[in-house]
C-alpha cells in the first residue's frame, strides 16, 4: 500500500510539472500572438491624402474633413483593444493641448451599441468623436485597418505624420 501512495504520489508530480510547463508555453505564444497582432496594425501613410468625409459626432454634430480646424490631428481606437485603452489615456492628454482645440481633433471609434459609446464618451471634451463601424466612412478616409492609429493632417488633407502610439505624435503640428 505504501508502494501506491508514493507511486502516485510521484505521478501526481510529474503531472504537475508537465502542466506547468505547458502553462508557461502557452503564455510564451500568447505574447508573440499578441506582438505579432501589434505589429501587423498599419496606420494612415504618411503622404496619403485623406478622402473627404462627413459624419455625425456623438454629440448630434455634422463634421467633414474640411469643416474641421486644420491641422487636424486624429486618433482611431476601438474598446476590444488592449493597446487602445492604454493609449486613450495618453491622446485625451495630448489633444488638450491641440491648438484649435477640439475643432482640430478627431477620435473615431470603431464599434457599435452600449460599449463603444461609452468608450467614446471619455474623447468628448477634447475631441470631435464619431462612432462608426468598422470600415466606417472616416476610417476609410484615411486607409485605417488597424487599432490605435494616429494621424496629423494638412488643410488640404495630406497626412503628415502616422503611428501607432501618442509618444511618437508630432509636439506641434503644421498646417
Amino acid at each position: 500500500m505504501l508502494y501506491f501512495v508514493a507511486l502516485m504520489t510521484l505521478v501526481a508530480l510529474v503531472n504537475l510539472i508537465f502542466t506547468m510547463g505547458v502553462v508557461r508555453r502557452l503564455r510564451e505564444h500568447t505574447q508573440l500572438i499578441n506582438d505579432r497582432l501589434h505589429d501587423a496594425v498599419v496606420p494612415p501613410p504618411t503622404g496619403k491624402v485623406a478622402h473627404d468625409f462627413t459624419v455625425d459626432t456623438i454629440d448630434g454634430t455634422t463634421v467633414s474633413r474640411t469643416s474641421l480646424n486644420s491641422p487636424l490631428v486624429a486618433g482611431f481606437f476601438t474598446p476590444q483593444c488592449k493597446a487602445c485603452v492604454i493609449q486613450a489615456s495618453e491622446f485625451i492628454d495630448y489633444a488638450a493641448t491641440v491648438p484649435g482645440g477640439r475643432d482640430s481633433v478627431v477620435a473615431v471609434i470603431s464599434g457599435t451599441g452600449p460599449e463603444a459609446e461609452e468608450y467614446a464618451a471619455q474623447f468628448a471634451d477634447v475631441a470631435h468623436v464619431v462612432v462608426e463601424e468598422p470600415f466606417g466612412p472616416v476610417q476609410l478616409a484615411f486607409s485605417v485597418d488597424g487599432y490605435p492609429a494616429f494621424a496629423a493632417v494638412t488643410r488640404h488633407g495630406a497626412v503628415t505624420f502616422s503611428g501607432r502610439e501618442v509618444r511618437d505624435l508630432p509636439t506641434t503640428v503644421s498646417a
